[in-house]
């Protein structure tokens, strides 16, 4: 027989593709199993996975010798055949090399013992021979030296199995070498064995009765038997994590598993606490934060169903868990469930060709959906659910905008508004607490010297530091290049180098000097980077140990806390005004989310923004309620600017440490762009530089091509890269693309 070969971890384009070997029968390999085959021109032996059997009659043509595979690793096959066909769609839907999606599907490997990354969750030690250990027993019956040996062997034959971890300690034993003596004369041998887990029955008394909305949202969803994609559209707080909860019961009770994905590991608290007060050990989290241990576990028990729910960010989308009917993505708008790492792959993508293959539902959920996922609604590609009011009788809150050119002409130059800060006292001596949102960490955003405006700006990426004021340090937030604060200007020697611009930290002592008895927590990468810091200031806040809680986009999403009813939003426009075709919808969504925090409990909340902006349509539509206007708004420039959802992007950016070899390049590139692109099928944008220009140490531009279909979109933003390289042989650049990229930076 003959087989395809991967080789694994291939990084060279040149060998990124399947080989083929001779696969004897003797092996009894199966498809989906790793094997060690020579490759190479000195034939290093090299780790592969066998993706495919071929018959003779396919195997034509050939004029070459044709190499034979050395062993088969694997028991059972490491890859079923589910995740045999997404690695073939990353291949050929984002342009993944085999081996990078062979990585993104399985968990981290263990390098020290390849043999024991498969899937089981335990190892069993077994007799191999009854007669040839009886022979080799007696044989070292007389020898004290053998002792141990005999005492293992003896143990197995009398007992069916021992497990791996507890062999050791069963028999006493303080060294591995008599285990690993019989392995290799192969008197006993390892053995998979999987464990079942008894469940807890499903905790039927925390559900919670469904209005009339939630019902009917339910019972749409349900009814449908077939495989179908829904747009569950639910303003904030309107209860949609219920009508989850009542699903996931139903596939629950019918032996089936559902996949459950947020945006953040910030968001997988709450919703974890939720699902498991009701389903217990069979829901399990998974994320990056987790040790490989630990993640190679919760993958193995996935892949037996001993969990039946699995809630993570976007790479738990590839749990391989049997019988899988839901997957649910919640806040589905947010741009962390597009991968900006190889493969760039979209979980939501990635989760339409899986509820696809496993003729099941998809639910994308959100309160500010993607205008992709609006349109697809529109059309009704999408079933599209809306959940209008508010659960438990809750109200939306009142929304008001304050002015800040007002309040300076008014003599304040503080960064809260009079009208935000009596109505912070007025919260904290109710007993209510107050969430607050500025989507800048650090203190002040840049320092410049009065006297001839120099700016302190990061020698690496050439944008301002940021000052943090715990250290004392001046920080870039895109290399995390530190320096220490200069006393004088470097450019004049003045000594009067002043801060500026607004951070969380700077909210933080704004609010220390007036309310600290109330009780402050900051909420931010430089706050909630360590292990348990984030679970203890969300426990501290639920409790009400602390009242005030300031942020990034952070406090956002997700969290669900009864006792919020204020929320402030600080420098609102400061995302509309970037470079980037979705600016007006991500700050749409980054404030309606954030809103959604306050009057979730008995009493109606207040909400008061911050703006330079307060004429912006973006605002006056978030304050008049008027969602469904803005949607149409957006689409109608968008239809008429060509973005998506009306058609695709290619991104091509060239980076290098020489700016000069860069502009040369990208401007070669463009020249190849342009002449493939004869019939005009496609816009191109560019050569320019990126809109952060340098980053890094290196410098960057880009191009962006526009147009439909996606397929040959794909293949010309590749075939273009493929000549160029080919034939211009570049040297000391980087060449990265995307297709559909969320970050425009």
């Amino acid at each position: 027989m003959f087989c395809s070969i991967i080789i694994n971890r291939a990084t060279n384009k040149a060998i990124d593709k399947p080989f083929t070997y001779i696969l004897p029968e003797h092996l009894n390999a199966l498809v989906g199993s790793r094997v060690m085959v020579p490759f190479g021109p000195l034939n290093k032996l090299t780790i592969g996975y066998l993706i495919n059997i071929v018959s003779d009659e396919q195997i034509t043509n050939i004029d070459f010798k044709i190499k034979t595979v050395i062993e088969v690793l694997d028991e059972e096959p490491i890859l079923n055949q589910e995740q045999l066909e997404m690695v073939k769609f990353l291949v050929e839907y984002y342009g993944s090399s085999y081996a990078a999606a062979i990585s993104t599907l399985l968990p981290p490997i263990d390098k020290h013992d390849i043999k024991t990354a498969v899937a089981t969750t335990e190892f069993l030690y077994k007799a191999a021979d009854d007669q040839a250990i009886l022979q080799y027993l007696n044989k070292i019956s007389h020898s004290k030296t053998f002792a141990n040996q005999s005492k293992i062997l003896n143990f197995l034959l009398q007992n069916d199995g021992q497990i791996v971890s507890e062999l050791k300690n069963t028999l006493e034993l303080n060294t591995n070498s008599s285990i690993n003596s019989l392995l290799k004369l192969k008197l006993i041998k390892r053995v998979f064995w999987q464990v079942r887990v008894q469940h807890m029955p499903i905790c039927y008394d925390k559900f919670l009765p469904l209005n009339s909305e939630q019902q009917q949202a339910y019972d749409q969803i349900s009814s449908c038997s077939d495989h179908n994609t829904f747009l569950l559209e639910g303003v904030t707080g309107s209860g949609k994590t219920e009508v989850f909860l009542h699903l996931i019961r139903d596939a629950v009770e019918r032996g089936e598993s559902v996949i459950v994905l947020v945006p953040e590991i910030a968001l997988t608290r709450q919703t974890v606490n939720r699902f498991t007060e009701r389903f217990g050990s069979r829901v399990a989290l998974t994320h990056s934060k987790l040790t490989p241990r630990k993640r190679r576990e919760i993958y193995l028990q996935a892949k037996i169903q001993n969990v039946q729910i699995v809630i993570g960010p976007r790479s738990a989308v590839f749990m391989p868990l049997p019988r899988l009917s839901l997957i649910i993505i919640d806040e589905e708008h947010d741009g962390s469930y597009k991968s900006d790492m190889v493969p760039k792959f979209n979980a939501i993508e990635i989760a339409i060709e899986r509820m696809k293959h496993h003729q099941g539902k998809l639910i994308l959920a959100s309160a500010t959906p993607s205008l992709e996922s609006y349109y697809q609604a529109t059309l009704g590609i999408y079933e599209y659910l809306k959940l209008n009011q508010r659960a438990k009788n809750a109200t939306m809150p009142t929304i008001s905008i304050v002015d800040m050119r007002e309040e300076l002409a008014a003599g304040n130059t503080k960064i809260l508004s009079r009208r935000l800060h009596n109505a912070i006292v007025d919260t904290v001596t109710q007993g209510k607490q107050v969430m607050i949102l500025l989507n800048r960490r650090g203190h002040s955003t840049f320092i410049s010297c009065r006297s001839c405006g120099y700016v302190a700006k990061c020698a690496y990426c050439d944008q301002p530091f940021t000052y943090h004021q715990k250290n004392k340090l001046l920080i870039c937030h895109h290399c995390l290049n530190q320096i220490q604060v200069p006393t004088t200007c470097p450019e004049c020697g003045s000594k009067y180098m002043q801060f500026f611009g607004n951070g969380t930290q700077k909210i933080e002592e704004y609010l220390m000097m007036h309310f600290s008895h109330y009780g402050i927590a900051r909420m931010d990468l430089d706050t909630v980077s360590k292990k348990n810091e984030l679970e203890t200031l969300l426990q501290d806040f639920e409790k009400g140990a602390t009242k005030l809680l300031v942020g990034t986009q952070m406090i956002s999403k997700g969290h669900d806390f009864s006792n919020v009813t204020l929320v402030g939003i600080i420098s609102a426009d400061s995302l509309l005004y970037i470079p980037d075709f979705r600016a007006a919808e991500k700050t749409y969504q980054l404030i309606t989310q954030t809103l959604g925090r306050s009057g979730r409990g008995a009493d109606q909340g207040k909400v008061i923004i911050q703006t330079h902006s307060p004429q912006n349509d973006v605002l006056k539509n978030i304050q008049n309620g008027s969602q469904p206007q803005f949607y149409k708004s957006e689409l109608i420039t968008r239809k008429i600017m060509g973005y998506p959802p009306y058609n695709h992007l290619f991104s091509v950016m060239i980076s290098s440490e020489d700016e000069q070899s860069v502009i040369q390049n990208i401007k070669k590139l463009f020249a190849y762009y342009t002449h493939y692109n004869k019939k005009k099928l496609f816009r191109l944008l560019g050569p320019t530089a990126a809109t952060m220009p340098k980053l890094a140490n290196k410098f960057r531009w880009k191009i962006m091509i526009i147009g439909q279909p996606r397929d040959i979109l794909l293949f010309y933003g590749r075939y273009c890269i493929d000549k160029f390289n080919e034939y211009e042989k570049p040297k000391k650049i980087n060449i990265i693309w995307d297709i559909d990229p969320r970050n425009m930076i």
